[in-house]
């Protein structure tokens, strides 16, 4: 029994791609379709899907600005662009398309077209090719989850409680 036992832990720490996330791009970013992807379904209980959508429009307005923002009332949906400095750095950016959708009780994101900007040296790569991604370093790639991962938080957690955070 103790041989099996040890056996199964041999081929589990030699294969880990059977028990780790094999859906990441660079071991870091998720990923739906070959683009890098952050989306879920949060729960938000005893909030109308119009208070949800409320919530979000006064948090984006007090933490985004009303940059590139375009909405869709009658779907009880949320899409916008913006721009956010990266953790970790000075003057870089991170670019980004969030959509939101409103149900009563819950509300569902996807984080998408993701572009990082260094201004000074010209840089700017879209992130959602595997070779441009590859080319940055770990430090980099973590800042950039790190940013992200902080922001749908930031986010998630403003339109769930009709607080904003900065």
């Amino acid at each position: 029994m103790k041989l099996k036992f040890a056996l199964l832990i041999l081929i589990l720490s030699l294969s880990p791609g059977i028990y780790s996330q094999t859906n990441l791009i660079c071991g870091v970013f998720p990923q739906q379709n070959n683009f890098i992807c952050y989306s879920d379904v949060v729960e938000a209980r005893n909030l109308a899907a119009e208070q949800l959508y409320e919530n979000a429009k006064n948090w984006v307005s007090e933490n985004l600005g009303n940059n590139g923002i375009q909405t869709d009332v009658i779907n009880s949906t949320l899409l916008l662009t913006g721009n956010i400095e990266v953790a970790g750095s000075r003057k870089n950016f991170l670019s980004f398309s969030l959509n939101l959708i409103f149900n009563d009780g819950r509300f569902d994101y996807e984080l998408t077209c993701l572009r990082y900007q260094i201004p000074e040296s010209g840089i700017d790569m879209q992130l959602e090719s595997l070779p441009e991604i590859e080319s940055c370093d770990t430090e980099t790639v973590d800042n950039l989850d790190y940013t992200i991962r902080g922001l749908i938080q930031n986010y998630t957690s403003g339109i769930k409680s009709g607080m904003n955070y900065r």
